[in-house]
């Protein structure tokens, strides 16, 4: 079976960095831009990686793909999230570790491209 590496990291995402999390997009949107930070399935934040996962049908699922987002993409019911409901500072409750979904893709849209500046 072939496996699958994580999304893209991104200080501003949320989603669990061990996995590849799926992102769903309408097929009338078109694939989402890479390096765009998107809700997952799992209700996280995550990274668009350059390559879109492509699978044929009838085919294995990879290995390395995010439990939560499989489960939701079968129709399952999601783990319970535990997750705390906070206030961000911009006045949005959250359950993003205290900072709302769009103050997250704001920063996180300023920091993409910098990403390498400070190893370089």
């Amino acid at each position: 079976m072939s496996s699958v590496a994580p999304n893209p990291h991104s200080p501003h995402a949320d989603a669990d960095p061990r996995y590849r999390h799926i992102l769903p997009t309408p097929a009338s949107l078109g694939a989402p831009p890479p390096g765009a930070l998107l809700p997952t399935s799992c209700g996280r934040l995550a990274v668009v990686p350059d390559e879109a996962l492509r699978l044929a049908a009838g085919s294995d699922l990879p290995a390395g793909l995010c439990p939560a987002c499989l489960a939701a993409l079968h129709g399952e019911e999601l783990p319970v999230d535990v997750r705390p409901i906070s206030n961000c500072s911009c006045g949005m409750t959250t359950e993003h570790d205290g900072r709302c979904a769009l103050c997250r893709q704001e920063d996180h849209d300023e920091w993409w491209p910098t990403r390498g500046a400070a190893a370089a």
